[in-house]
């Protein structure tokens, strides 16, 4: 479990986390054969990575018919397990459906905290009934510990990258507006904020059209 840990902190970013997570949940959680990451965003829920056609049509099943281990655990803030999804009546619409699309018998599904916004499962899928032991719940349970935490951080360390490219290009553009107008980096700096309030449009857009070369709108006389 160390070592899964390791792996998912050292992918490049959240996509490869997420991807690297499904992956390791086959090697690490005894029987499962597939898996899949469903992430709640602004109230819609997406499949972000899975392994295979097993649990992505599992997944996308759930979202049709609103229903599902998936939306339960999301919906219910627990864990959820089906040991034969044929004849599970909690889901009298998905469950027949999964057996029959997609081949899966037993699901389980894991809550994903990845931060205030947002909140995910992580949903582990058996062509087998009865698939999912004791152990490998409590082997689930604690890999899912070890996702939620993964991907916050890989998400922060992207906002990071993003943060610092805006920086820098709001940089180059200062730099440009200074040696055109021979004017001080206040001055140029105070002109940028101008263009972006007068146009109704974001700064790092007004200092990336600067950096192009772009035609900008003419300010208005003060």
């Amino acid at each position: 479990m160390a070592d899964a840990a390791r792996d998912m902190q050292g992918q490049r970013d959240a996509l490869a986390t997420m991807e690297a997570a499904v992956r390791l949940a086959l090697t690490h959680v005894e029987g499962a054969d597939a898996a899949a990451l469903s992430i709640v965003r602004r109230r819609t829920v997406e499949t972000s990575a899975s392994t295979g056609t097993m649990a992505a049509e599992a997944d996308r099943l759930q979202y049709k018919y609103g229903e599902g281990p998936c939306l339960d655990t999301i919906r219910e803030h627990h864990t959820v397990y089906s040991p034969s999804l044929g004849y599970d009546r909690r889901w009298p619409t998905w469950g027949p459906q999964v057996v029959e699309r997609a081949g899966a018998h037993s699901a389980l599904s894991f809550l994903l905290f990845t931060d205030e916004e947002e909140m995910g499962a992580l949903n582990l899928y058996a062509g087998a009934k009865d698939a999912f032991t004791d152990a490998s719940r409590a082997e689930g349970a604690a890999l899912a510990s070890h996702i939620a935490i993964a991907i916050a951080s890989a998400r922060g360390i992207d906002s990071l990258v993003a943060g610092l490219d805006t920086r820098s290009i709001i940089g180059q553009a200062i730099g440009i507006v200074m040696e055109r107008f021979d004017m001080p980096a206040d001055t140029a700096f105070t002109l940028l904020t101008r263009l972006s309030t007068t146009s109704n449009t974001k700064l790092h857009e007004v200092a990336s059209a600067v950096v192009a070369g772009e035609k900008l709108p003419d300010l208005p006389d003060s």
